[in-house]
């Protein structure tokens, strides 16, 4: 019996406005009378009496409102209870969040689908084949052939199939011409192919104008993309609410058809209603949001746009690197600018690369986190392009290398990050062997041993599925540190299902390691899909000498179902015996999901008696929130009244009292007794987070008790900086929070002082009154590094703030006694845009004459000032300081380079001094391109009569005539040569060099790097 949940709200709803009950079976009465089957009514009751129904609720995140779907969760389980039988319910993972508990606390198991593996994957293709191609086994043999070759020989195209859904469009595609190789062109196959399954036209017909054609609906949907990734507010992601998408669709039609006003909103609101009824690409996610079926869409079609208005010329490249430039570090852009990067270099691959320093012009070359950010990114971008060993990719793509190996990064940020975007092309990628060398070099380790881990996993990304067990062996066998052991040995599982003749191999290795480490890589090899190190593991659990390894090797079993009710024993026999520290943040609660069944739950349950009271009050309050047991809240909620230094309200909010106040009567009366005397509440987090209730509740008691925690010195400064924070969430309670974190600031010193203050600084863009704090701080004469960090976050603020505070940090950069600061102040006005005389002659004079060696590197370095730092390096008294100039002149040689890698040379072509556009070197000769800017003035006028006005761009063999005429000629050619060092036959050379100052408007400089500060 198929119930869709959202249909069955609306039936529900209609019943209770008309005074009726409703249940399942009055829905299934009415759906089944209406299409004509038989079975309803009293026989169908009889066949659920007998546990002959399977139930599938279906859709449970479509249920707008999340009180009906916990309404609907709760009659799902009256339903278990009451019939025997079995059923399914679908939903979405945000949908179900509601009914969860619910559901947990009714013993119903939880599944999440998960990707697929290697050999889920292969099992999937193969068993789709068989029933694509019923009775011809021949031809299904040969397609599933040809898909696995795809696979084996594109690295990109083989990480998208572990989605289900992906991997199922890939199978549909195969069914007719090969597979692209590039991302790009796969995605673009599978919209076609999702958009013509959109019957859009269908339910569209009434509207008499609109005939949403397969070219038409591509464009609705690109467009749509590109709106919900850049001008939607509230950052909405893969989620357009109706009312947005309506206004869309409307604006569309409009435009795209003629219609007028009225027809277009009544062909928009036609097309949404088509939506909620078939989910196809475009889809209902939830009440009244629609989303992409995937994100990969929202990604791939917002980059379809961008690359549809560069074809068609309505962008030029510099539109899209102002893209690249805002956007590369927000992760929700990712997916997106690497797409466009397997567009764009179709036609050039050079365009990537300008793309990418565009973006490094931006980058402090100096500045680890996002310098080390912009290599993982660049070789993702790169990895999109299809020949790597062609100039000038191979080029940029060596000088990447060269960051990996060469720049002195202080600490290894987001380590993972390099090692999988080097995975996407594996072995192909330039400069491979040199990384593995570099991993096995034993020199290497004793100078870096800072980069030893990314280095290890970058080398084995580099590798082949073949190779991956002697670089295991060669890289972190030999040398046995856990941390370097587990992760290499994740990173060899991400190339690929384990063989049985590797996990044969690598048995001698593990059984050599001494402990821990041999069970820690058993672990690895087993969580990195290993089989046959499930028995090695599974004996380690029973090993009763070792606790601590026990339960390592219980939480890697915990979601094997056949180890399962093994495993919850074996942790809960190792926290009865006292190993609480064994067990991370998350692992109580995995504990507690995996115990889905009444014995193990009972054993889970035996953890609420034992001695260890601050053990029985963390499994309680666990089990209080995801099992609801009674018991289990009854111990945890009584634990308020006791002493303890413990916080016993992690993760709970003002709506989790509300829910258990409203559900169990025990907690009731705990929290009306909390309530009624608030001082009773002895654990302090749990007096914050009540009297946050009694605020919510309108009981003016909540503010003051807040308010004596956050002022009171007898308190620790974190429960008071926590009461603070709960008062500014407070209209009423603002200015005594503030005043708290104020008093706090004052009273702490040290490190300690950033906590309140940062309190102050993340509350700063929302609250006047956290702004006026800070001001308060400012003029009560805060300490200097501190003011530094005021004034910053108050400068990035708009509104006269910002000019205040900007005149503030030019004050610390001119006055401040702490150099450092007035390095860092300096920096940040010139990072901020300031005019050069605002910041620059500072760090020049520190760069000279600052007290300590450091800050005068500090200073050079923010200046990118060669010559200062190599003076540095060569006679500073002080040894870190040689050392540190050194890594610095480096890292700016290797920065250089890479923003010089592949780039041809350009000239800025102006007219009257008006920049006109670029003059650029290609392989076959050069090509030029007015700017964009330059088109859009009402005064623009050609260069020449055979360089007319247009956005296209002007392909040459040598250099364009126009331009050839502009250079010297005979005895004046050969006295340019001579005194410059040309050589005569570059004629681009000629032009760079001497039409800075030629006869005529025209004028021609070099493009300059933005390189130096």
């Amino acid at each position: 019996m198929r119930i869709e949940l959202r249909r069955f709200d609306l039936h529900y709803r209609s019943c209770r406005q008309a005074g009726r009950s409703c249940d399942f079976f009055d829905y299934l009465d009415e759906v089944h009378r209406e299409r004509n089957l038989s079975l309803h009514g009293e026989p169908l009751r009889r066949l659920a009496e007998a546990g002959r129904l399977l139930w599938l609720f279906d859709g449970l995140d479509e249920v707008a409102d999340p009180h009906a779907r916990r309404d609907y969760a709760a009659m799902i389980v009256g339903l278990r209870d009451r019939y025997a039988g079995r059923g399914i319910v679908t939903s979405r993972i945000v949908g179900a969040r509601p009914a969860q508990p619910l559901f947990q606390q009714a013993g119903l198991a939880t599944y999440t689908l998960q990707e697929f593996d290697e050999r889920q994957i292969d099992a999937f293709l193969e068993r789709w084949h068989r029933l694509a191609f019923p009775g011809a086994p021949e031809a299904a043999a040969r397609r599933l052939e040809r898909l696995r070759q795809t696979l084996k020989e594109s690295r990109p195209v083989r990480e998208l199939c572990g989605n289900p859904l992906l991997l199922t469009l890939i199978a549909l595609l195969n069914r007719g011409a090969e597979l692209p190789r590039q991302r790009h062109r796969l995605y673009e196959r599978a919209v076609d192919l999702m958009a013509e399954q959109w019957e859009a036209n269908k339910h569209l017909a009434a509207a008499g104008a609109v005939q949403f054609d397969l070219a038409s609906k591509k464009r609705f949907l690109r467009k749509l993309a590109f709106l919900m990734m850049t001008e939607l507010t509230a950052g909405s992601g893969n989620a357009v609410r109706q009312h947005d998408l309506s206004a869309f669709a409307a604006s569309f039609c409009a435009e795209e058809y003629g219609l007028r006003a009225e027809e277009a909103q009544a062909t928009a609101e036609q097309l949404i209603q088509h939506l909620r009824e078939r989910n196809y690409i475009l889809a209902l996610i939830g009440g009244q949001t629609f989303g992409f079926v995937h994100k990969t869409f929202l990604e791939y079609l917002a980059a379809a746009e961008i690359h549809a208005r560069f074809r068609t010329h309505d962008w030029g490249l510099d539109e899209i690197k102002a893209v690249f430039r805002k956007s590369w570090q927000d992760q929700a852009w990712g997916e997106t600018l690497t797409l466009i990067c397997g567009m764009v270099e179709e036609e050039r691959p050079q365009q990537v690369l300008e793309l990418l320093q565009a973006v490094l012009e931006d980058v402090d070359p100096f500045e680890d986190y996002r310098m080390f950010r912009f290599v993982s990114f660049a070789i993702r971008c790169v990895a999109e392009i299809r020949l790597l060993d062609q100039e000038p990719v191979r080029s940029f793509a060596r000088r990447l290398t060269d960051c990996i190996l060469g720049y002195h990064f202080q600490s290894w940020f987001l380590m993972n990050q390099l090692p999988s975007a080097l995975r996407l092309r594996g072995p192909e990628w330039p400069d491979a062997a040199r990384i593995v060398a570099a991993a096995a070099e034993e020199e290497s380790r004793d100078d870096y041993h800072s980069m030893l881990f990314p280095l290890d996993a970058c080398s084995i990304a580099v590798s082949t599925k073949r190779e991956r067990v002697p670089r295991l062996t060669e890289l972190v066998f030999n040398q046995p540190d856990e941390f370097r052991l587990v992760n290499g040995i994740m990173e060899a599982g991400r190339l690929g299902e384990w063989t049985a003749a590797e996990a044969v191999s690598l048995h001698d290795a593990v059984e050599r390691l001494s402990e821990p480490a041999k069970t820690r890589a058993w672990i690895a090899l087993f969580d990195s899909g290993m089989a046959s190190a499930l028995r090695p593991v599974a004996a380690v659990m029973s090993d009763r000498e070792d606790p601590l390894r026990r339960c390592y090797a219980a939480l890697a079993l915990l979601h094997i179902p056949e180890w399962r009710s093994d495993a919850v024993s074996t942790l809960v026999d190792v926290l009865r015996s006292g190993y609480e520290e064994a067990f991370n943040r998350e692992d109580l609660p995995r504990l507690l999901e995996a115990a889905d069944e009444p014995p193990l739950r009972e054993q889970v349950r035996s953890l609420l008696h034992v001695d260890d009271v601050r053990l029985r009050e963390r499994v309680a309050g666990e089990m209080a929130l995801l099992w609801h047991d009674e018991e289990a809240i009854s111990i945890w909620l009584e634990a308020l009244f006791s002493e303890g230094d413990e916080w016993v309200f992690d993760d709970v909010d003002v709506a989790t009292l509300d829910r258990l106040a409203s559900e169990h009567a025990g907690a009731q009366r705990t929290l009306s007794r909390a309530l009624n005397d608030i001082t009773t509440v002895k654990r302090l987090d749990a007096r914050v987070i009540i009297a946050q209730w009694m605020v919510a509740r309108s009981d003016p008691r909540g503010v003051d008790a807040l308010r004596e925690i956050a002022c009171s010195s007898s308190f620790a400064t974190p429960i008071r900086q926590f009461a603070a924070g709960a008062l500014l969430d407070v209209p009423q309670g603002r200015r005594f929070g503030v005043d708290a974190l104020l008093l706090l600031v004052h009273e702490e010193t040290g490190h300690h002082v950033r906590d309140p203050l940062d309190e102050l600084l993340q509350r700063a863009s929302s609250l006047p009154e956290a702004r006026a704090g800070l001001w308060h701080l400012i003029e009560g004469g805060l300490r200097e590094d501190l003011r530094l960090m005021v004034c910053r976050r108050l400068a990035s603020l708009d509104g006269g703030e910002r000019t205040e505070a900007l005149r503030q940090l030019h004050q610390l950069a001119t006055s401040a006694d702490d150099e450092t600061v007035r390095v860092r102040a300096a920096v940040y006005l010139r990072d901020k845009g300031l005019p050069e005389p605002a910041w620059r002659p500072v760090l020049a004079h520190l760069s000279r004459s600052a007290r300590y060696g450091s800050t005068r590197l500090l200073a050079a370095k923010a200046l990118r000032d060669e010559t200062r730092i190599a003076r540095l390096a060569a006679r500073s008294r002080s040894a870190n300081v040689r050392k540190a100039a050194a890594a610095a002149l480096e890292d700016l040689r290797i920065y250089r380079a890479l923003l010089q890698a592949g780039r041809r040379r350009r000239g800025v072509v102006s007219l009257d001094g008006i920049r006109a556009g670029i003059v650029e070197e290609t392989p076959d000769g050069s090509r030029f391109t007015y700017d964009r800017a330059y088109l859009a003035r009402p005064d623009a006028i050609p260069l020449s009569p055979t360089l007319p006005l247009r956005p296209e761009p002007y392909e040459s063999r040598g250099l364009h005539p126009f331009f050839e005429n502009l250079l010297p000629e005979g005895w004046l050619l050969d006295q340019t040569c001579r005194k410059l060092g040309l050589d005569r036959t570059d004629a681009f050379g000629l032009m760079l060099a001497t039409c800075a100052d030629c006869a005529g408007a025209v004028e021609i400089v070099p493009e300059k790097l933005s390189v130096a500060a």
